[in-house]
This record gives C-alpha cells, structure tokens and sequence, in this order.
C-alpha cells in the first residue's frame, strides 16, 4: 500500500510540472517573448553564482513571487534546482535573475552577452525580452 501512494504522488508531481511547463510554453508564444538566454548561458550563469556562493532572487514567467536561494542543489543542462522541495526548474521557466552587484559579476555577464540592467545595489539578468 505504501508503494502505491509513493507511485500515485509520484505521477502527480508529475502531471503538475508537465501542466506547469505547458503553461509556461503557452505563456511564451502568447506573449511573443524571446529567449535572451539559452540552456549553455543559463547553466553557466548559475555554475558562476554557486561556485561563489552568490545569494540571489529568481523570478518566474508564470509567478509574481520571488524566489530567493543562498545556495543551488543541483544543475543540470537544461534545468536548476533551487531548493528541498525535489522539483526542478526548467531554464525556460526564469524570467530573470537578480543578485547584490559586483565588478566581479558585471564582468562575466559583459564576457558573457548576458543582457541585464544594474541599480547602485542589484544586478538584474533577463532570460526574456518582448
């Protein structure tokens, strides 16, 4: 019996990432937004963040919420997991990153082509743009 309901909430994590992500495509047609970052970027990006231990925000295309994580368990080619929860975020699902600002940093993203925009405190990364 507990093998079951292990199965059954298995496959509903599942159904709900796989709805979350056809939302998600949904939501990029509909909005006619353009992919500003690919998966090589963004991976890079995070490898840079995590091997500083950089604090930072991710905001969502399908979310208002932001949200903040001190360190990434894990990265993979085309998705990032950013907490405890087991459920990985697919690259294509950020819409920005944001982080304190450093030289350090502006200079990457500079090397980089990675668009973004910079306050006297906080460097923004775009994944999107209209």
């Amino acid at each position: 019996m507990r093998s079951t309901r292990k199965i059954n909430n298995i496959k509903l994590v599942n159904e709900k990432r796989d709805s979350r992500l056809k939302l998600t495509k949904q939501h990029i047609l509909s909005n006619s937004l353009s992919g500003i970052l690919n998966n090589q970027k963004w991976q890079k990006l995070f490898e840079w963040l995590d091997e500083r231990r950089t604090v930072f925000k991710v905001t969502f295309l399908l979310s208002k919420v932001e949200m903040s994580c001190d360190w990434i368990r894990e990265i993979e080619k085309t998705s990032i997991l950013l907490d405890d929860s087991g459920n990985f975020v697919e690259f294509y699902e950020i819409n920005s990153v944001k982080t304190i600002t450093s030289a350090q940093l502006i200079k990457f993203l500079e090397l980089n082509s990675l668009d973004f925009s910079e306050t006297d405190r906080e460097i923004e990364i775009y994944g999107y743009r209209k």
